[in-house]
């Protein structure tokens, strides 16, 4: 609505300003083609037979820190899906990559902030 009434010159403003609208018009439609697209392209993982065997995408897993005692909780999640303020680790950080394919009690080592990381995991669900 509001693209045509700018298209019909019904709003006065000027060009800078209708440029700009237009613009982000485009960033709203480009996004939404976007999620258009992943919306049409995403596949649901079967459930594995031997669940919580190894770490796949989806898995919740726990890692203990030995050195502070701490247990970090997260999901191991596509690329698109990845927040990790609310737990959700993408596959394609290196800490997804460390944990991919790993049973309970291994040592997962990976790399953060030029920091070598060595944990424990201790659950996968």
């Amino acid at each position: 609505m509001l693209e045509m009434e700018l298209r019909d010159g019904d709003i006065k403003g000027d060009l800078l300003r209708q440029n700009d609208i237009f613009a982000r018009i485009d960033t709203i439609r480009s996004e939404i083609n976007e999620k258009n697209f992943q919306i049409h392209n995403a596949k649901i993982l079967p459930k594995s037979k031997k669940k919580g065997s190894k770490v796949s995408i989806g898995s919740f897993v726990e890692l203990f820190d030995r050195a502070t005692g701490r247990i970090m909780k997260f999901r191991i999640v596509e690329s698109v899906e990845a927040n990790p303020l609310v737990g959700k680790i993408s596959a394609e950080s290196p800490l997804g990559k460390s944990v991919l394919g790993r049973t309970v009690n291994e040592i997962v080592s990976w790399t953060a902030n030029s920091q070598n990381m060595n944990m424990t995991l201790v659950a996968i669900g």
